[in-house]
């Protein structure tokens, strides 16, 4: 199967496969030439693994320049040549040939073909983090491109790209919807689109619908798990956190390490924990519109044979739901029966606290009072111990559960005499 891809592999796929797959062949170049060169290096161009395209181009280039050939045949040999080392990911030797291709096309007599090569050199020099020499290649190859051609369009969707590193968002959102007006089935410029619609609006109804188009493509795969951490995101932001974490789910069934999904899922996680079996609030119209929007977004198919699904890690969540409601309940009667936050005692660290004595000493430092509310803090600091001194309490309810709730509010009031603190009454 294939592996998963963390969100700045995709950005790479993205753009590779944009290059690979979007640069036109002879139409772009030829002006009705099949002369024996030409034919030589179509043929060696036309070979589908990269690799072995590469060494067909470079033997053939040895035979073009030994022959002393024209100029048409050679620049096109590079450009070529510059693609195989593309999609091998090798930019800087394949940003060698495309300036070969471009310094040869100069001196040629057929002009067509100027503008893909100034888009292929900018695309390269963008994978090397040269943003600004890109969009100068970028600016000129539109001037030399038809409004509405395939290769303006993909120029205006990189051009945004450069604009956004640039923090011209407002450009680079027209250079999209210029793109889109044009081709209104070009995922790459959709899904792009939802990132500057989410940028204005993190909420933004917008970006969903764009969101679900790309997820019902399957001309842009690689970025379907950056698409659920989105409308994930929008979820969350609209406080719908059930179908928040559903996509978040689906966003790991798809990419398990996706840096978004540390933070996301252990946020929703406690909010989930807190809301128990209530319903979530209906909210407003508008997000009822996002719900019924979504609500046509299957859930996504693991990417490996065998591979957890989405329907496997909520069933497996259920349980530890259960169990770690029933451990916020504890924290919050035992915060309730004190007006003030208790911290651990100076000097004696946290298994001298009064939280630490009910659970038999092995409280852990992430639930005692006044620590940070981050859940994954405290998932990290529940080791096997604290669980089973959780579970001692849950069993002990009744007397002796009271009994240790009094016995913790006195060591609580000690703790406070002790430190000179007021005694909570």
């Amino acid at each position: 199967g294939r592996s998963a891809l963390s969100l700045s592999r995709v950005v790479v796929a993205l753009n590779v496969n944009n290059i690979a797959a979007t640069i036109p062949r002879r139409s772009y170049f030829d002006n009705q030439n099949d002369s024996p060169d030409v034919q030589l290096v179509e043929n060696a161009s036309s070979d589908p693994i990269p690799a072995t395209r590469e060494k067909k181009l470079r033997e053939v280039l040895v035979t073009l320049k030994s022959r002393n050939t024209q100029n048409e045949p050679l620049w096109r040999a590079h450009t070529y040549l510059s693609r195989s080392l593309v999609q091998q990911q090798r930019f800087p030797e394949a940003l060698d040939e495309i300036e070969d291709a471009l310094r040869i096309h100069l001196g040629s007599e057929n002009t067509r073909g100027g503008g893909v090569l100034l888009y292929e050199r900018g695309c390269i020099l963008e994978q090397l983090d040269r943003h600004a020499e890109a969009m100068k290649d970028f600016d000129l190859a539109v001037t030399e491109l038809a409004p509405g051609d395939p290769i303006y369009v993909q120029t205006r969707i990189h051009q945004a790209t450069c604009l956004s590193k640039f923090g011209k968002k407002d450009q680079a959102l027209k250079y999209i919807k210029e793109a889109m007006f044009y081709d209104e089935d070009d995922m790459r410029a959709v899904f792009d689109y939802s990132e500057y619609m989410l940028a204005q609006d993190p909420k933004s109804k917008l970006a969903l619908e764009a969101l679900v188009r790309v997820l019902s493509n399957e001309g842009l795969i690689e970025a379907h798990a950056e698409c659920f951490l989105r409308a994930g995101t929008i979820f969350a932001n609209r406080n719908l956190p059930r179908r928040a974490l559903s996509c978040f789910d689906n966003c790991s069934v798809l990419d398990e390490d996706h840096k978004g999904l540390a933070l996301a899922i252990p946020k929703i996680e406690e909010q989930l924990i807190r809301l128990g079996d209530e319903p979530e609030q209906q909210g407003s119209e508008e997000d009822q519109e996002c719900i019924k929007i979504w609500s046509v977004v299957p859930n996504a198919t693991p990417l490996k044979e065998g591979g957890e699904t989405v329907e496997d890690k909520q069933m497996k969540r259920a349980g530890r739901f259960e169990r770690d409601s029933e451990h916020l309940k504890i924290r919050d009667k035992l915060a309730s029966s004190s007006p003030n936050k208790v911290e651990p005692i100076e000097g004696k660290g946290d298994a001298a606290s009064p939280h630490a004595k009910l659970a038999g000493g092995e409280w852990t430092s992430a639930f005692n009072l006044g620590t940070t509310n981050d859940y994954a803090a405290k998932q990290k600091a529940l080791d096997d111990a604290q669980i089973e001194a959780l579970k001692k309490m849950e069993k002990d309810q009744g007397p002796e559960m009271m009994a240790a709730l009094n016995a913790m509010k006195e060591e609580e009031k000690k703790a406070y005499e002790d430190r000179g603190s007021h005694t909570p009454t």
